[in-house]
């Protein structure tokens, strides 16, 4: 019963010796740590001063000095596609060359947006046969009724004519009867006998002659009446038919079809993708069977002109534009592009006033070095490189490199 404790007292003996390990570890890597740290704050002082050291050896030998990235002149182009559609098919690879205007995709919606056109152009033409018909019949309408009012024109014409040959004829024997009569009245007066019987006769033709002349006058004059009412009423029916002609014409929606087809074409206009300018595909992000939704398809750029978009410290701005005064005056500039030409030689450019963004901002490059300067005010100034630089550059968008602008004058005593 006595010697269990001594278990006990052992156990605790070698807990409080692992404690105690624990702890020396622990020290010996904080100890580590604290090293580490003010070797790496040595180094990173060190690095600054390196820094400084490059650009003040830059600034002794006339020069700006910068880190930039390249970019074609005209910058990389996001190409989008009509939203929600579906990608059939690419029209091209990555590299590949492509002229302003080409088709760089096919969609699965391009059939539904031709059907679209092709079926209003159907209906455009339904309608114009429409139209046509009504046209036509709305021309043969009016021949016929023009007939109509000729033929009562010619009737008229004909009709007169009869009566007033009848017209003459009464004349005539109102003018014979009147002449007999003023004769036997003469020989009435001389004392001569004529009979009665003779004598009424005469008179009743004379009258009869007479009666017969007014009704004829009447009847031009009706027959006229009659020919302009037929003439009106055959006009009438020429509107009344052009109305309802031209109602039945303006139901045709033959505007609305017009603007409805402009409407399906620069629908299919705008969900044709075509390449925006001569360049080479610079990168793809789609592939057959893709929804398009918001992020760009591919890239598209003009290599054949290729600038380098260098970050310089704002306090060294106001050299350049010094030494760029004049609007005629350039500035060579030296990119280290070992990268690219592989010998180590540099790209040459020139920059001049307008090259000079007027805004400062935060650097967008930064040093490849972990301990090198991170957070500065720069002002982006574009250079412009040469023939050769740009043949070299052409694949390597997005490159960073260090520039150095020659300031003509500077680092002479």
């Amino acid at each position: 019963m006595q010697s269990s404790p001594k278990p006990l007292v052992a156990a605790r003996s070698g807990k409080a010796g692992s404690a105690l390990l624990l702890g020396v570890v622990n020290l010996a890597l904080l100890g580590g740590v604290a090293y580490l740290t003010l070797i790496r704050s040595n180094k990173s002082m060190d690095s600054t001063k390196v820094n400084v050291d490059e650009y003040a050896a830059a600034d002794a030998g006339g020069k700006v000095a910068a880190l930039g990235r390249l970019q074609p002149k005209s910058g990389v182009v996001n190409i989008f596609g009509p939203p929600g559609d579906r990608v059939d098919a690419l029209n091209f690879s990555l590299g590949s060359t492509v002229k302003k205007g080409d088709v760089l995709f096919a969609f699965s919606g391009e059939l539904e947006r031709r059907l679209a056109i092709d079926t209003l152009k159907a209906q455009k033409a339904e309608a114009n046969k429409v139209r046509e018909a009504a046209g036509k019949s709305k021309v043969a309408k009016r021949n016929e009724i023009d007939a109509e009012i000729r033929k009562g024109e010619a009737e008229l014409g004909a009709q007169l004519a009869a009566l007033n040959a009848k017209v003459e004829a009464s004349k005539l024997q109102q003018a014979r009867a009147a002449a007999e009569l003023s004769r036997l009245e003469t020989i009435r007066r001389n004392g001569v006998s004529v009979a009665e019987m003779d004598f009424l006769q005469i008179k009743t033709l004379a009258d009869q002659a007479e009666i017969e002349l007014r009704a004829l006058e009447e009847q031009k004059v009706l027959a006229k009446v009659q020919a302009e009412a037929a003439k009106a009423a055959a006009l009438a029916k020429v509107a009344t038919f052009e109305a309802e002609a031209d109602r039945a014409l303006a139901l045709i929606p033959y505007e609305s079809l017009n603007a409805a087809e402009a409407a399906a074409e620069a629908k299919l206009a705008s969900a044709t993708i075509r390449a925006p300018f001569d360049g080479k595909i610079v990168k793809v992000a789609a592939k057959p069977g893709d929804t398009v939704a918001s992020f760009p398809l591919l890239q598209v750029a003009d290599t054949s002109a290729m600038v380098v978009v260098a970050e310089v410290y704002e306090s060294d701005v106001p050299r350049l534009r010094k030494a760029l005064a004049d609007a005629k005056a350039s500035i060579a500039v030296e990119v280290n592009a070992r990268n690219i030409t592989g010998d180590g030689k540099a790209l040459k450019g020139t920059v001049t006033q307008a090259d000079i963004a007027p805004i400062i901002a935060k650097n967008t490059v930064f040093a490849l070095d972990p301990r090198g300067d991170s957070d500065r005010r720069v002002i982006e100034v574009e250079v412009k490189l040469d023939a050769a630089g740009s043949k070299a550059a052409a694949d390597f968008i997005g490159l960073q490199v260090r520039v150095e602008f020659a300031i003509p004058g500077a680092g002479k005593p």
